[in-house]
């Protein structure tokens, strides 16, 4: 509907109460007809607001319900929508925006009080609006953009379908190329924020406030809870928001492989000697190798090979396995030893020191 029109302004206006039943234009008159329509008309009302001096709508009941356009499509390709409603305390509230992507994919965005926490499929998420404030006029800047952030690298490309539910009064509905700053939020960073436009805003000395709300403002506590996303504000009231990079700390959501912290694993060194095992103080290899050798050419061997199972003594075995099973039951570390049949010891690989058994009675 408005894909053709110029949009690159500071705002573009959508909607306006007071142009619903203008006679003057035709052409705003077949406009309105197809811009948008209610479900129950007996149900809304439109009048003259003295005190705002201006036309507003009223919905009432839990299903009246407002749609943008009636058929089609809007073609709104601004990041920022800003609606200018009064939400009524007490009631379940919900504003639904169909969104495309640059793929030209239908996405879904509902934000509705009747969830507690973030409800993310595929083609459409339910984010909850408890940020949201009531029962006073707002200026409501929702940034559309940060939203897409829940379908998984998926680029913002125009807004399509608004629809807003009851019960609330509706004035104006406009889109921006930036956002409208914070009433109430501290915030550090100023650069980018827009002044609303006197021919969008509320009357001089009318009470109102301007609140903005993104994805990640909506959903904070599932996000400082979340293992992907690192080092968010403790606080949402100090949340940084920037027009050129609205996430500074932005990542794909999926699956990410993080590296443990290392952990020095420091092994326990035995203060006291086994009394099965002493240790060899001053060994001489050569000379114990020598005698290993003549040994072995002494004896006749039948099938010479290079790789030979080794038949260990079945004593030595056992005794091996006791000791063993008295460090298990002591919950401590033990000394892993490799038997080498040639020297007739027990070698321990990581101190590089030798052991043989003693002889028991």
């Amino acid at each position: 509907m408005f894909l053709h029109e110029f949009q690159s302004g500071s705002y573009f206006q959508v909607f306006d109460p007071k142009e619903v039943e203008t006679k003057g234009s035709k052409e705003k008159e077949d406009l309105y007809k197809k811009l948008f329509k209610i479900n129950y008309p007996l149900k809304s009302s439109r009048y003259f607001d003295k005190e705002m001096k201006g036309f507003i709508y009223e919905f009432l009941g839990d299903s009246t319900r407002i749609q943008f356009p009636k058929q089609g499509e809007l073609g709104l390709i601004q990041q920022f929508l800003v609606v200018q409603v009064n939400i009524d305390l007490g009631f379940v509230w919900t504003l639904e925006l169909d969104v495309t992507d640059t793929t030209k994919t239908k996405r879904r965005i509902v934000l509705t009080d009747s969830v507690k926490s973030l409800e993310n499929h595929h083609f459409h998420i339910k984010s909850p609006i408890d940020h949201v404030k009531r029962g006073q006029w707002l200026n409501l800047c929702i940034d559309v953009w940060s939203f897409m952030e829940a379908f998984k690298g998926c680029t913002f490309r125009s807004i399509d379908q608004i629809i807003i539910g009851s019960p609330c009064k509706l004035r104006k509905i406009y889109i921006m190329k930036y956002p409208i700053q914070d009433s109430e939020i501290d915030i550090t960073f100023t650069q980018g924020f827009a002044v609303v436009p006197k021919q969008v805003n509320f009357p001089e000395g009318f009470p109102y406030q301007n609140q903005l709300i993104t994805f990640r403002l909506l959903n904070y506590n599932e996000f400082a809870l979340s293992s992907q996303i690192q080092s968010l504000p403790k606080s949402p009231d100090k949340y940084v928001y920037d027009v050129k990079y609205p996430i500074e700390q932005k990542q794909k959501i999926g699956k990410y492989k993080y590296n443990k912290p290392e952990q020095s694993i420091q092994k326990k060194q035995t203060q006291q000697q086994s009394q099965n095992f002493q240790k060899y103080d001053n060994i001489d290899l050569d000379e114990k190798l020598q005698s290993s050798l003549n040994d072995e050419e002494s004896e006749p061997k039948d099938n010479p090979s290079y790789f030979e199972e080794i038949q260990q003594d079945q004593y030595e075995n056992e005794q091996l396995e006791d000791y063993l099973e008295d460090f298990d039951q002591k919950d401590e570390e033990y000394l892993k030893l490799v038997y080498d049949p040639k020297l007739k010891c027990f070698y321990d690989p990581q101190t590089n020191e030798y052991y043989q058994l003693n002889n028991q009675e």
